[in-house]
């Protein structure tokens, strides 16, 4: 039956990728995988190719969507339901609800038609009044008298002219559909078909004039079932591109730019587009409701998703080097693989309420199962090919080589268990496979956890396991791990440099222990000045580039690595930092900050103050609200509100008292509050080498910890920190970031990524697209951080490095800030229907078994910063240089 509609035209496709993906916290990577893998199974099972991009429901929509996922995979058009109020307001008088998306300023011929769904209301539904399944109270056609029905044909009529006055052309799309709807699909089509015969019925016989309902727009409507595909193209026939004379980035001729509309019709002198250049975020649909909260939301699992996606990139370059007669091979006419399973959790978890961090906590528990699910097959497959790759040996008698070879997945919490194993005593070698995925060269510092305070060899083996084999012993160094967070986590971190790892490719190295008697127990104490238990021996090589600190007299710290010259306070905290770079040496000021906003609870808000920027007769407002069938301290989403407000907005501003923060809606508890700051406590510890300097921080708050690194020759400085149990004793929900403040003259303006590839210029407390009216001037100003951020000026630059998905801004100039944990008490509103509040320990079962009460203490993220400094307006070119690094890293 499928395949028969799908012959008859009467099923079709759009978009056609495994899930809707978000494109807030989402990598390119992702969304490419998810997509190919949808497409792949449409081809391969109905033969169906999608030529329509069809996002409806993720909250704000990206500049790679436009031009990477739509243009580029050949799609004709983009069509999605949220874009901000303010800005649809705007659209909604300049007619510019449709138009062209060029939004990349590096490739060329990627402009794209879009458009709004959901008869341009802010989300996908049908106009006001006709929504027909049985979950509306709008009144069924189905049994109307004629008169009554010629009445509610005529109120259809005007839906269709106050749409069709909010585009351009001559055709508009009409989303008769909603989240949740069609359950009875029999109820709704008996009412469309009588739709649609009454319009005919009642203008042919004059019972309705249309020259006088559309101001003699238009003479005549037709109204048929029709498809998004069938849209584009009538679309496309009645439209002329518009071209950017300024445009140097665009051909010269007088040849029609390669824009999709353009190169699959002739152009017609029809109607031209306003051209959009920048993205749709941040997102927000009333006053105080900005989507911006989901950057950060269930930061664990963004890093799993990051995780499980990078390490699926990696295993498919192995699964198709080593084995190309068998990866992904057809049997049956679908592809098969041994990352099939890993495949699909990837791209599940992609979904617009996956990754994003937006769903329930035992649906997250699900996502993130399916993913280490998935990382576990995949492990069992690509350990054979690794282990295949590095030795010669076929059988028992020639001797079995790394044959507990294993994914080591837990290095973020000094966890290996077949190292530390290993390392328990002397004389037991260990081998580490260490695998580039990059196209080029790298050389990085790899920690493993080794379990005692030992002497410790390392060498980069060639020729494992055969009369050839050669070894070449590189740096290493032993650090101890302190406080770690888990029981089970090594005693000692052991560094060693990696020197040249090949591109697609890896190396192998081996670590043998030697018990010294000097060295058989761990020291006693760490002081500020603890020197890094150091093993040196005849064999033990320096790196080119070395660390080195010293500690003056006040207690500050100078590191240097060759390439940076950083100075510490007392606090253990940086003070400046001075890079070298082809210009000259770059110094800069610099401090940074752990602190956290308050999150809004309407509960404590008791004034105006606390919840109002700009109250407009507010009580009157209230006062002819009946919000009795609504639980307290939310904003109700207008499509499960009411169908006639006014723009999908929060009806008569009830958010400005009402609105939580959440897992969508970042909101502190007042609009321009300041961060709560979280003080240093007592002094650091430091361990030097000439591989690595650490320098370790403790915080008033004992949730906070983290590591300064400084590795030998690397232009960053990483910044290691763990954050939780964030404390909710006293029932305020806590939104935790890190500020790093610096001396550049940013002008409120900074640079985030767009989904990994190009970066998109901020203005903070502005839009390119209209003259904004600020209500929250720090959650609107957060915008989606999926690789960096950076700001810069004339003189000098500074970007970041994130490990996963996270929320950023510029709120003060020469700062950056990263939102890196939440933790909420009451939930938002939006569809969760819980607060963002993750444990250790689980929860009790859903009502009615249970009462979804979490287990144990808050959940606990470990996580990594990088932060590079660079020459003036040379943000862009040192963050390109380290983001493909963070998403491929070494262990």
């Amino acid at each position: 039956m499928v395949r028969d509609l799908i012959a008859k035209k009467q099923l079709t496709f759009v978009n056609g990728g495994w899930c809707m993906h978000d494109e807030a916290t989402t990598h390119y990577m992702g969304m490419i995988d998810q997509t190919a893998l949808g497409h792949s199974f449409l081809k391969e099972e109905l033969n169906v190719t999608p030529s329509v991009g069809w996002q409806l429901d993720p909250f704000g929509h990206s500049a790679t969507q436009a031009s990477f996922l739509t243009s580029e995979v050949g799609f004709n058009a983009l069509y999605f339901g949220r874009i901000d109020y303010q800005d649809l307001n705007k659209r909604h008088v300049t007619k510019e609800c449709e138009g062209i998306w060029d939004s990349s300023q590096n490739l060329v011929d990627t402009e794209v038609f879009w458009g709004l769904t959901g008869s341009y209301s802010g989300n996908y539904g049908p106009p006001p009044g006709f929504c027909f399944d049985v979950f509306c109270d709008d009144k069924q056609l189905v049994g109307l008298d004629d008169e009554t029905l010629k009445k509610r044909i005529g109120m259809f009529m005007s839906a269709l002219k106050l749409q069709s006055d909010r585009t351009k052309g001559q055709n508009i799309m009409l989303t008769m559909g909603e989240d949740f709807q069609y359950e009875n699909a029999t109820l709704n089509f008996e009412n469309l078909d009588l739709l649609i015969a009454s319009v005919l019925k009642f203008q042919d016989s004059g019972a309705i004039d249309v020259p006088a309902v559309f101001y003699d727009r238009f003479e005549k409507v037709s109204i048929f079932y029709s498809n998004p595909e069938l849209y584009t193209a009538m679309k496309h026939a009645e439209t002329k591109l518009a071209k950017r004379v300024s445009d140097t980035t665009k051909t010269d001729s007088n040849e029609p730019t390669r824009a999709h509309i353009s190169k699959r019709g002739e152009e017609t002198s029809g109607v031209q587009w306003a051209i959009k250049e920048d993205d749709f975020f941040p997102y927000s649909d009333c006053e105080n409701c900005f989507w911006t909260g989901f950057f950060a939301s269930r930061p664990a699992l963004k890093r799993l998703e990051r995780v499980g996606s990078s390490f699926l990139h990696a295993a498919r370059q192995l699964e198709c080097g080593s084995d190309k007669d068998t990866a992904n091979k057809l049997v049956g006419g679908k592809h098969q693989s041994s990352l099939r399973k890993l495949d699909e959790a990837m791209a599940v978890a992609q979904h617009h309420d996956a990754v994003s961090g937006t769903s329930k906590q035992h649906v997250a528990y699900d996502y993130a199962k399916k993913i280490q699910s998935g990382i576990n097959a995949a492990e069992n497959a690509i350990t054979q090919k690794l282990r295949s790759h590095f030795t010669n040996a076929t059988s028992e008698d020639e001797g079995v080589f790394l044959e507990n070879l294993s994914y080591c997945q837990l290095l973020n919490e000094s966890i290996c268990e077949v190292i530390q194993s290993a390392t328990e005593r002397p004389g037991v070698d260990v081998h580490i496979i260490v695998y580039n995925a990059l196209s080029i060269e790298r050389s990085d510092v790899v920690r493993i956890p080794v379990s005692i305070n030992a002497s410790y060899t390392v060498s980069k083996l060639e020729g494992l396991g055969s009369v050839q084999e050669r070894s070449n012993v590189v740096s290493s160094t032993l650090i101890p791990n302190i406080n770690p967070l888990d029981p089970s986590a090594a005693g000692y971190i052991l560094y060693f440099d990696t020197q040249t790892i090949p591109p697609v490719g890896a190396s192998i190295y081996r670590v043998q222990t030697y018990l010294e008697p000097e060295y058989a127990s761990p020291p006693r104490s760490l002081h500020h000045n603890t020197k890094l238990i150091e093993r040196e021996s005849p064999t033990f090589r320096t790196v080119k580039q070395s660390t080195s600190h010293t500690i003056d007299r006040d207690g500050s710290i100078h590191v240097v690595n060759g390439v940076l010259d950083i100075h510490f306070s007392s606090s253990g905290m940086i003070q400046s930092i001075a890079g070298i770079h082809d210009t000259g040496i770059q110094t800069m000021q610099f401090s940074q900050e752990w602190g956290y906003y308050k999150s809004f609870d309407s509960r404590h808000s008791k004034t105006k103050e606390d919840a109002v920027v700009n109250p407009d007769k507010l009580s009157e407002r209230l006062a002819n609200l009946n919000t009795t069938n609504h639980a307290p301290g939310v904003c109700i989403p207008t499509y499960q509100w009411n169908h006639n407000t006014h723009n999908g907005s929060c009806p008569l501003g009830i958010s400005q008292i009402s609105q939580n923060s959440g897992a969508y809606i970042f909101r502190p508890s007042k609009p321009d509050e300041d961060i709560t700051v979280i003080p240093l406590r007592g002094r650091p510890k430091v361990f030097s080498s000439d591989l690595v300097t650490e320098v370790h921080s403790e915080f008033a708050q004992p949730w906070i910890k983290q590591i300064t690194r400084v590795i030998a020759g690397e232009p960053f400085v990483e910044f290691e920190f763990t954050v939780g149990p964030i404390p909710i004793d006293d029932g305020v929900g806590k939104e935790v970031i890190t500020r790093f403040n610096t001396d550049i003259q940013n002008d409120g303006t900074f640079y985030t990524d767009s989904n990994g590839r190009e970066f998109m210029k901020r203005r903070r407390s502005q839009r390119s697209s209209w003259d904004m009216t600020e209500y929250e001037p720090v959650a609107g100003n957060y915008y989606p951080v999926n690789a960096a951020i950076y700001i810069e000026d004339e003189k000098s630059s500074v970007s970041v490095m994130v490990d996963r998905s996270e929320g950023g801004a510029s709120i003060l100039d020469g700062s950056i800030e990263l939102m890196v944990h939440r933790r909420t008490i009451v939930d938002d509103g939006r569809g969760v229907g819980e607060a963002i509040n993750e444990t250790d320990g689980g929860m009790n079962h859903y009502p009615p078994f249970g009462d979804a009460k979490r287990i144990g203490k808050g959940l606990v993220i470990s996580a990594v910063h990088r932060l590079v400094v660079g020459p003036g307006k040379g943000g862009a070119d040192v963050a390109r240089k380290q983001k493909d690094r963070a998403f491929s890293p070494a262990p």
